[in-house]
């Protein structure tokens, strides 16, 4: 499963790393839009396979954020 932003933000929190175990609904990263936070969860239960940003970054909507295996 590739989990990704859905708008132009900025990512400046990982909650998880490379390993670890996530269930549906985890948050795997914090963004921030127009001053406003807001969670980037998974999207199914798995193992985190590859984090594909390094913080802090810039993301537009659609950009892969983390592959769950």
């Amino acid at each position: 499963t590739l989990d990704r932003s859905s708008a132009a933000s900025d990512v400046y929190k990982r909650q998880v790393k490379e390993g670890d175990e996530v269930k549906a609904g985890d948050p795997v990263a914090t963004i921030e839009a127009m001053k406003m936070e807001a969670a980037i969860s998974a999207t199914k239960d798995g193992k985190i396979e590859r984090i594909a940003f390094t913080q802090p970054t810039k993301v537009e909507g659609g950009d892969l954020v983390v592959v769950i295996a």
